[in-house]
């Protein structure tokens, strides 16, 4: 898609935006069909899920990838977490809490999710009604 990894979780800024226990997670979000497995197709049943971006990046368990967790990309853009680790994460996280995601070469956009801060202060400075910086004196 347009040169960018898909499958590479964003650097950035996010906020948590919602928990599933389980979450249900699918290949259709990449046009395969669950049952299509030579085509990379999947239909995982996630527990412990903090939903953090609108194009479906998660903070969850995933026991099966302890081995790799924080030396190897082996998800779809979620960050697997042991499932102790997850539950903990899972219960003690609330809505629009800050979650700070660094090294990877793809870049949260800023309208993906909560994160609004990615956005330039220039860029949200136009939108304003007076299209400039206000000040208080």
């Amino acid at each position: 898609m347009n040169g960018v990894d898909t499958f590479l979780t964003t650097s950035g800024v996010h906020l948590t935006m919602g928990k599933e226990n389980p979450a249900i997670m699918t290949s259709e979000w990449m046009g395969v069909k669950p049952d299509d497995k030579k085509n990379g197709g999947y239909k995982e049943v996630i527990p412990f899920a903090v939903r953090i971006s609108n194009s479906g990046e998660y903070i969850h368990s995933m026991a099966s990838t302890t081995w790799a967790q924080g030396r190897q990309n082996v998800s779809h853009g979620c960050l697997n977490s042991p499932p102790s680790a997850a539950q903990w994460f899972y219960n003690w996280s609330y809505r629009g809490d800050v979650v700070v995601i660094t090294g990877s070469k793809r870049k949260l956009a800023w309208d993906n999710g909560w994160s609004y801060f990615q956005m330039p202060w220039s860029k949200w400075v136009k939108g304003s009604a007076l299209d400039r910086t206000v000040t208080t004196g």
